[in-house]
């Protein structure tokens, strides 16, 4: 869908690191154009993420320094038998459950020149405050955006929803044309949501995409930093087979109480726990307390070759192998190289796919969606990264996180050359 912009300019600043923060000036919402026959993004929305996934062209693994194994070829055999969830886990009604920010993205096209101009780094998220969104503003909006709904976390159940997981979702909204449109795009997916209606403003991000596809991101967090404990959707975690984050999630005191909340609850009650880095910002900003999850245990973590790399200090496949010692599976993604998926007993190479790139925007989430919709599925470790493979580079074949009209028989066949779970 699209719309223009309607400017407001005189935005609240909530990039400052205080927790309480005044919502008086909404960020611009779209001009009442939204029909019902616009094209449903999902197909799909964006956000938040970068592009963390394997999406230009297939690469040999490289040889891991560590132990002098390479890693297994996905065309390689099968493996030891892996079982992921346990039988009582198998039984429960949800599949996953998820926290983070509800943002919704407004999607432009832009140059190089663009990103120079406005002083921003390419490929980076960034959280601006009201002089910065106000320049950026000024500077697009003459255009006529993608207006999608996004957030990382977002994407990643409205993508596997596709597919037939069962989702219930939390976050923040503002009581905004925003926030409505937001929540109607996943309800309309069958994602159920428990959105917290916060006094301000929705969380918005205006995402400027290059002719190479990749997307720098412009972030208004809003009420999302308003999210608390009050606001976790406990009996939703407690019925989930899989609780998923992201690192966006450690961010104002309040967030941060209630994503640990969330996070200890779901431990207690046996879920498994799935965290997407989300960023280097991210990663960089809360380096301690992931270093801290992670010797905890995690089920599942997500992320890119930066990212693995300011966590561990190592390159994508030797990352991959140290966090796989403390965590049950590690995905470390790498561009062109591929993605190598860690655990216990090996460590898998999947080969990227030769794509030509339109937008990078939520190649990540779509990544993480397919894994995890193959997880819930029983599939075999080296299927669930062949289907996130598949979903992150159709998703750069189009402007914002939208997939085929053809991805469900696409990728139902190749979940139906598999049917006996193993690594």
């Amino acid at each position: 869908m699209s719309g223009k912009i309607r400017r407001n300019l005189d935005w609240p600043d909530y990039s400052s690191r205080t927790e309480a923060a005044t919502h008086r000036n909404p960020p611009p919402q779209l001009e009442p154009e939204l029909s019902d026959n616009r094209e449903i993004p999902l197909e799909y929305p964006p956000h938040g993420k970068r592009a963390h996934t394997p999406m230009t062209q297939s690469s040999q693994s490289s040889q891991s320094g560590q132990s002098g194994q390479s890693a297994q070829s996905s065309k390689s055999g099968q493996s030891a038998p892996f079982e992921f969830f346990t039988a009582a886990q198998k039984q429960r009604p949800l599949d996953i459950t998820g926290v983070e920010n509800a943002i919704l993205d407004f999607l432009v096209k832009g140059t190089d020149s663009d990103l120079r101009n406005l002083g921003l780094d390419k490929g980076i998220m960034k959280l601006v405050d009201t002089e910065e969104q106000a320049a950026i503003l000024e500077h697009v909006g003459g255009l006529e955006p993608e207006i999608e709904a996004g957030g990382s976390c977002a994407n990643v159940l409205r993508v596997a929803s596709r597919f037939g997981t069962r989702s219930s979702y939390s976050s923040a909204v503002g009581p905004d044309l925003n926030g409505a449109l937001f929540e109607k795009e996943l309800e309309k997916v069958g994602v159920v949501t428990r959105l917290a209606h916060v006094e301000g403003a929705t969380g918005t991000s205006v995402i400027l995409v290059t002719p190479d596809g990749e997307r720098t991101m412009n972030t208004h967090l809003g009420v999302c930093r308003e999210y608390r404990r009050e606001h976790l959707p406990l009996d939703d975690i407690r019925r989930s087979k899989i609780f998923f984050t992201t690192g966006y999630m450690w961010d104002s005191p309040n967030q941060i109480d209630a994503i640990e909340l969330a996070l200890e609850v779901a431990r207690t009650a046996g879920c498994k726990l799935a965290l997407d880095l989300a960023d280097p910002f991210a990663v960089n900003r809360s380096r301690e307390i992931l270093h801290r999850h992670l010797e905890e245990g995690l089920d599942v973590l997500f992320s890119n070759a930066e990212e693995a790399r300011i966590l561990t200090g190592l390159a994508s496949e030797e990352a991959c192998r140290e966090m796989a010692r403390t965590v049950d599976v590690a995905v470390v993604t790498d561009g062109p190289e591929g993605a190598f998926v860690g655990h216990k007993d090996g460590l898998i190479h999947i080969d990227a796919h030769n794509i030509s790139v339109v937008d990078t925007t939520g190649a990540g989430d779509c990544f993480a969606a397919g894994f995890l919709v193959g997880l819930v599925r029983q599939q075999p470790l080296r299927v669930c990264g062949e289907l996130a493979t598949l979903l992150a580079a159709d998703t750069i074949g189009h402007l914002g996180v939208k997939l085929s009209h053809d991805i469900e028989p696409r990728a139902e066949k190749l979940l139906a050359t598999h049917c006996t779970p193993s690594i």
